[in-house]
C-alpha cells in the first residue's frame, strides 16, 4: 500500500511525498509529509504531529508507543517520553517532558507543564504556568493560569477562574 501526496507551497511548486504503511508515525510540515524512521528501522509508535516544530523530539525509540497528537506550531515541543497527550494550538503543552494523559486546546494551554498528568486545559492560557500539577480541569480563557506547583484536583470553569491561585488544591470555581 502506498499513498502519494502533492504539496504546493510558497517555496515549492509541487513535490511528491510517499507515505508507506510500515509506520504509523506521520509528520506533516509546510515542506513535507514524512514517516519516522531511525537508522532505517520502521517506527511502530502512533504519534501524529502537524505544524512547524510540533512534537519534534518524539519518538526517541523505535519500540516505544507514545500515542501523542500535536497540532500547531511548537505543540508538544520538548516531549520525549510522555504518552497519550493531545495538544492543539500554538505552544500547547510545549514544555511537557514526561507527563501523560493531558489534553491542551488553545494558545499556550498547559504551556509550562513539565510532568503533570491527567490535566485538561481548554481555551487560551488555561493552566499556562502549571509545572507539575495533576488532575486539573480548566475551561475558559486564563483559567488556573497561575497555578504552578504543589496542588492538583481543581476544576475551574469560566474566564479567569482561579487565575491567581498559585498553590491550588481541591478547588472548584
Amino acid at each position: 500500500l502506498q499513498l502519494t501526496f502533492f504539496l504546493i507551497g510558497a517555496n515549492v511548486f509541487a513535490q511528491s511525498h510517499t507515505l508507506h504503511n510500515n509506520s504509523t508515525t506521520v509528520l506533516i510540515t509546510p515542506d513535507a509529509i514524512t514517516t519516522g524512521h531511525i537508522s532505517g528501522q520502521p517506527i511502530t509508535n502512533t504519534n501524529l504531529s502537524v505544524g512547524k516544530d510540533a512534537l519534534p523530539l518524539a519518538p526517541l525509540s523505535p519500540t516505544q508507543d507514545l500515542f501523542n497528537t500535536a497540532i500547531g506550531h511548537q505543540a508538544l515541543l520538548i516531549n520525549a517520553s510522555g504518552s497519550n497527550n493531545v495538544a492543539l494550538g500554538f505552544n500547547s503543552l510545549s514544555s511537557l517532558n514526561d507527563g501523560n494523559r493531558n489534553i491542551a486546546v488553545g494558545v499556550d494551554a498547559l504551556k509550562s507543564n513539565n510532568s503533570g498528568t491527567a490535566n485538561i486545559g481548554i481555551e487560551n492560557q488555561s493552566l499556562r504556568n502549571n509545572i507539575n500539577l495533576s488532575q486539573n480541569i480548566a475551561i475558559g480563557d486564563s483559567t488556573l493560569s497561575s497555578a504552578i506547583v504543589g496542588g492538583g484536583n481543581n476544576i475551574a470553569i469560566g474566564k479567569n477562574a482561579l487565575k491567581l491561585k498559585n498553590n491550588a488544591t481541591n478547588n472548584i470555581a
